[in-house]
């Protein structure tokens, strides 16, 4: 909410360092099929991401920071089933990052996929998920190292998805047809 980042950028000026950076780790997850996805559905999902990257995006316009960072999900760069809302709250982050950038203050929007230790992922029924077809789990150390190496890249967005192409391939035979995947991955061409 815009009144609770008010109160805390308010906070950190009066009563601490001049702010440096953000980096902006919200979610929620509501999965399900597109048809029953109202709006009711969507926003709650939509409003960690959507609503808490713009307000910081625009409470902070013009403020001297060194880094603004976004955790998007790799949901929204190559899509997943049940998550059309998440992926459309993650592919926002994306495209802030890129509207950030243009306009010359600091932006990075990471697509991660899951983190092995913590988050969404740690839950072990969809870590299972997630490693049987080949989408392996990023352990928060690695993660940790990959954020700091992409702060000093001068990128706006990135995706970092370990991925074993075949497995996905093999698990999921039908990805095959997706273009984009077949031009990334030799692996999800069609035979």
């Amino acid at each position: 909410k815009t009144a609770d980042v008010d109160a805390l950028l308010a906070r950190i000026e009066t009563a601490m360092p001049p702010l440096k950076g953000v980096l902006h780790a919200a979610g929620i997850l509501d999965d399900g099929i597109l048809q029953q996805l109202d709006w009711g559905r969507f926003e709650p999902v939509f409003a960690p991401k959507v609503q808490g990257g713009w307000n910081l995006h625009a409470r902070l316009a013009g403020k001297p920071l060194d880094f603004f960072v976004l955790f998007s999900s790799a949901a929204a760069t190559f899509g997943a089933p049940g998550q059309g809302n998440y992926a459309a709250a993650n592919a926002f982050l994306d495209a802030l990052a890129r509207f950030r950038g243009a306009g010359r203050s600091p932006a990075l929007s990471i697509a991660w996929a899951g983190w092995g230790e913590i988050g969404m992922a740690a839950n072990p029924e969809i870590a299972r998920r997630m490693e049987t077809d080949g989408r392996q789990l990023i352990p928060v150390r690695d993660g940790l190292a990959l954020l700091y190496k992409l702060l000093g890249r001068g990128l706006n967005q990135a995706t970092v998805a370990p991925i074993d192409w075949a497995q996905l391939s093999a698990a999921h035979p039908e990805l095959r047809q997706v273009p984009f995947l077949s031009v990334l991955a030799p692996e999800m061409q069609v035979a």
